[in-house]
């Protein structure tokens, strides 16, 4: 069989290079495009202007894609909601035309896409001032910002942010709708329980209003248990673990420690008077738990005190908190004795009225970037009963060496 062979003349090859270096370099023109679009949508917030500017440049070469028509959308929308001033309004309500122009061909060029209509919810919350009231004729998804936000919730039904979101935005026109439609995302599933509470907390911060968003589930109950704690809500998040069913309700007799002779004072306690472990509190987020029960006759009683046995590190440089359920009652600012003794802390005797037993909680403030730290004194020959470390740890009372189990050395003083 004969060879063919094909000659090929430089102008081909010239044409050839030019095609190729011509595709290169239009590939390298959008990927440098997308990159630049990519890096304004995670700058729009802080440079919308500069966004702007790269989002229309992106468009010159793709107008019709659709996450630089959504991402340009964005940066107007955050140029035109910093147009605060009087004299800005007739500009403001020009951008936010413009703006909505955007939105709705990004929606044309991508209808699936959730953010698009989150998006235009804010941007109807911007241009009207009318206020979205509830009543028996209008549901908060014919009002037009509950609509796009209806849209969005349509498009992410698991998207985390836009629940909260449009939960906290719904919370303030109509808190039981706001209730049923978190309640309804948890529970088809309790995974994101922590994240709908970190979202819920900016704007909502009581406690008997975040448990109105909870389904009644066991394990949401533990999750919002640990999230009060971080958020140093010791006796609400003991509540939620008590619900959980991973804290006791039931109170164990205390002992009466030391008795007056003339009946008038008694001292109750879970431990020995023997010290033989320390627990050391340095991190804010370092919690110390004794439930002390209270006796049947608490009202003949008049006077009330704790009566701890602890100390400071080598500075008083640190706040030292003491709770007692969800009262304050003693705080030492910069003012913790390092002296390793029996503290006697006096509180208003009203707050065991109605109480059969209660929750003393220690924690410190600004300990551990000072250097410092509070110890509190333990007693292993005693079972581990009333005493909890951190988030209901039982096991293990302390951070020190070894595990150290028994009573933390925290009475309550009654005296007549």
């Amino acid at each position: 069989m004969k060879k063919r062979i094909v000659n090929t003349t430089p102008l081909v090859c010239y044409v050839w290079l030019l095609i190729t270096g011509g595709c290169i370099l239009w590939y390298v023109v959008r990927v440098t495009l997308f990159l630049a679009a990519f890096a304004s949508q995670q700058g729009i917030h802080s440079d919308p202007y500069a966004a702007i500017a790269a989002f229309t440049q992106a468009l010159q070469y793709d107008r019709n894609h659709p996450d630089y028509v959504s991402g340009l959308a964005g940066a107007l929308l955050e140029s035109a909601v910093r147009l605060t001033s009087p004299a800005d309004s007739e500009n403001r309500a020009i951008r936010l035309e413009e703006t909505e122009t955007w939105f709705q061909r990004a929606i044309m060029l991508n209808p699936a896409n959730p953010w698009n209509y989150y998006q235009l919810g804010r941007l109807e919350l911007h241009r009207s001032s009318k206020s979205f009231q509830n009543t028996i004729q209008e549901d908060w998804q014919d009002f037009p910002t509950g609509r796009y936000f209806s849209l969005a919730l349509q498009n992410a039904p698991n998207n985390v942010f836009l629940h909260y979101a449009v939960g906290r935005w719904l919370y303030s026109h109509d808190p039981e709708q706001a209730f049923a439609l978190i309640r309804g995302f948890l529970g088809r599933g309790s995974a994101q329980t922590l994240n709908i509470l970190e979202g819920l907390w900016p704007q909502i911060q009581d406690y008997a209003i975040l448990r109105r968003f909870l389904p009644e589930n066991q394990d949401v109950f533990l999750q919002f248990s640990q999230f009060l704690y971080e958020k140093a809500l010791d006796y609400e998040s003991d509540l939620e673990a008590i619900c959980a069913g991973v804290l006791t309700q039931t109170c164990p007799p205390n002992v009466i420690i030391s008795r007056s002779q003339d009946d008038r004072e008694i001292e109750l306690g879970n431990d020995d008077g023997s010290a033989e472990w320390t627990t050391y509190i340095a991190a804010d987020y370092v919690r110390v738990q004794k439930m002390i029960c209270l006796p049947q006759n608490i009202d003949d009683y008049q006077y009330a005190a704790l009566k701890i046995f602890m100390g400071g590190g080598n500075k008083q440089n640190f706040t030292v908190v003491i709770s007692l359920n969800n009262h304050e009652i003693k705080r030492y600012e910069q003012t913790m004795p390092a002296t390793l003794t029996w503290y006697e802390i006096p509180f208003d005797r009203r707050l065991l009225d109605g109480q059969s037993k209660i929750y003393v909680y220690m924690r410190t403030l600004g300990a551990s970037t000072a250097g410092n730290y509070l110890r509190i004194r333990g007693d292993q020959e005693t079972p581990t009963v009333n005493s909890v470390f951190n988030f209901l740890d039982t096991h293990d009372l302390s951070f020190d060496r070894h595990e150290q189990t028994g009573e933390y050395m925290i009475r309550l003083v009654l005296r007549k």
